[in-house]
């Protein structure tokens, strides 16, 4: 062949098979490198004692994530995807032919006749290079299925942790409410025993404040709190000191306290001189229990503050206070007081029906309002 066609040829097979210049920003190889490196590591059981005493989310999610085989599948259909990337890019199988003169087999006067050809079909100018972006690109929207599936799942395994999370929380808050609540009956009735509390008083008290998370309970008394030394920054005792061995008390306080070691003690005195008052005093004289001598015990006698105090100063103060109650609220507020009979007493059932008509009686807009003077006794008590 002809020097100047043989180069004619060259440069024609160069521009068919170079095309124009690709699009795409990654080569084959870093997209297969990229592939690799989001599979999993290799299926096995988990090492538990590396994840700690708890699970947190992050190892969780990454748990599912290695393990989940939907997002395994995704990954390998990006990868046939990347496969397929090589072949829309080559050049058709060459076509190979072979003909035979079968006369001239046998023949003694030619030359055996044969002819070989091999043949290339050659794409129009930068049709290769098109379909070798178009496959590239069908590869990226498998990766952006891999991807999106990957986040799905993570999302999924999340929100699961989180409902586990808050489940075992309140299963963990509940076990704790209900030792509370046990430890409080065990409270209540040693008080009610001591007599020196109404069995719903203490109880009440409790299941009101169970949910605030500034409050905590603790099964002690005010001469052994088991807090620890100076863990307090002030003490208060409301409606409770009468109860107190005063010594004692001052000593433990003394104990837990810190500097500047306030102590606070509060009565709620309830007047008289209304209607309404006066009636609810006859009823607790009337169905009472010995009211007329346990109501002295609710109040701050002077020998009962200089038992405690001794010679440290202290300031006396004097509030207005007021406590509204419907017709529920009355008959509890009377339950909760040692000296009201309670339900299988005798003097329960009459007691109750005095309550009754009192409200009745009294009540305005189903309301009725019990007055008080609220007492407190503050003090820097010495360290």
């Amino acid at each position: 062949m002809d020097s100047s066609i043989q180069l004619a040829v060259c440069v024609l097979a160069t521009a068919l098979l170079s095309g124009c210049a690709t699009t795409h920003t990654l080569s084959l190889s870093e997209m297969r490198a990229e592939a690799d490196r989001s599979a999993p590591p290799p299926p096995a059981a988990p090492d538990l004692a590396s994840l700690g005493s708890e699970l947190k989310r992050v190892a969780f999610v990454q748990l599912v994530l290695d393990r989940n085989p939907s997002l395994e599948m995704a990954r390998q259909a990006w990868k046939g995807a990347l496969a397929r990337v090589r072949r829309a890019g080559a050049l058709q199988d060459p076509a190979v032919e072979f003909q035979l003169a079968p006369l001239s087999i046998a023949s003694t006067n030619a030359r055996l006749g044969f002819q070989a050809m091999i043949s290339q079909q050659l794409p129009w100018p930068g049709k290769l290079i098109l379909e070798d972006d178009a496959a590239k690109y069908d590869a990226d929207a498998a990766k952006s299925d891999f991807e999106q599936a990957r986040r799905e799942l993570a999302l999924a395994a999340a929100v699961l942790y989180d409902d586990y999370f808050f489940v075992a929380r309140s299963l963990e808050i509940n076990v704790q409410n209900a030792a509370l609540v046990r430890d409080l009956k065990a409270d209540a009735l040693i008080q009610l025993e001591a007599a020196r509390a109404s069995i719903a008083d203490p109880i009440a008290a409790e299941a009101e404040l169970a949910g605030s998370p500034l409050f905590h309970s603790v099964n002690g008394t005010a001469e052994a709190t088991t807090l620890a030394a100076r863990s307090v920054g002030a003490v208060l005792a409301a409606q409770a000191f009468h109860w107190f061995d005063p010594p004692r008390a001052l000593a433990e306080m003394r104990r837990i306290l810190r500097a500047p070691g306030v102590v606070a003690l509060v009565w709620n005195e309830r007047r008289t001189g209304t209607a309404l008052l006066d009636a609810y005093e006859r009823a607790l004289f009337e169905h009472g229990l010995d009211y007329g001598s346990v109501r002295h015990q609710d109040t701050a006698s002077p020998t009962m503050l200089a038992s405690f105090f001794g010679t440290i100063p202290f300031t006396t103060l004097v509030l207005p206070n007021a406590q509204r109650l419907d017709r529920a609220g009355l008959f509890g507020r009377a339950r909760s007081s040692s000296y009201v009979p309670q339900k299988g007493h005798s003097k329960h059932d009459a007691m109750m029906h005095a309550l009754g008509e009192l409200f009745d009686r009294h009540q305005t807009d189903g309301h009725v309002t019990f007055d008080y003077d609220t007492r407190v006794y503050v003090a820097a008590i010495p360290l």
